[in-house]
Order: C-alpha cells, then structure tokens, then sequence
C-alpha cells in the first residue's frame, strides 16, 4: 500500500464509466487507510469545449454524449485521443460509487473565461465496514 496518490489528467482518458470506476477503486485499494489522493478530469463546461456544443447538450444526462475523440496536436502530430468530459456532478457520483470519502472537489481556470477547464478532487480512502 502506499501514502498517496497523483492521478491527474488520466481518468477521463479511459473509455466507458465502469472501467473509470474500475480504475478509481484501483486506486482506493493501494491507498493506506486514512492516506489521499488527488485526481483531476477535464471539464466539459472548459471553452474549448462549451463553445463547440449546442447549448442544450451542456446538461445532457446522456453520458455517451460527454465521450470525445480529441486531436492531440503537438509537434507535428495530430493523433486523435479519447476523452470522457466531466460535468462536477458526474465526477463527484463515480468517486463516491468507487467508494471514496471525498475532502474537497474543486474546478480550476487555467485558459477558461468563464468555466473551469478541469475539476480536481481530494479523496481518503474510507475505513472499510466492521460487521
């Protein structure tokens, strides 16, 4: 088990809400009880996205919806990448089904106006029930 974990910009890269949940309580389980964990996801309220979607969507429940291939353009490269984009709620509902306590979830404006481009959570790993 380990002290804490740095999961950033990795959790929305992974296809499919069971296998993102899979993957958090992957996480959960090498945590020492009482240890943290940072997790951050892109938003799907960040400009770049928000602007480039009809405004009805915006608060879609249809989760597929949220599921993007994005280009990933740097040197020279144009390689398409999948994205799941998060809304605060839907982020917050898959750390607490991987079964987290959650300290403080929070979004951050780095190039945004307006919206946050990304959330980021603080999560414990709860002490497992005693029968």
């Amino acid at each position: 088990t380990i002290d804490a974990v740095l999961y950033i910009a990795a959790l929305h890269n992974i296809y499919g809400r069971n296998n993102r949940i899979k993957s958090l309580k992957e996480i959960k389980m090498l945590l020492k009880k009482d240890s943290k964990a940072i997790i951050s996801v892109w938003s799907k309220f960040y400009d770049k996205f928000r602007k480039s979607f009809q405004n009805k969507y915006l608060y879609s429940k249809n989760i597929e919806f949220w599921d993007k291939k994005i280009l990933w353009k740097k040197d020279g490269l144009n390689i398409p990448r999948f994205y799941h984009l998060y809304g605060k709620k839907e982020f917050i509902e898959d750390l607490e089904e991987a079964g987290f306590k959650i300290k403080k979830v929070f979004g951050v404006k780095i190039k945004s106006e307006k919206y946050s481009d990304n959330y980021f959570a603080i999560v414990t790993k709860c002490p497992e029930k005693i029968n």
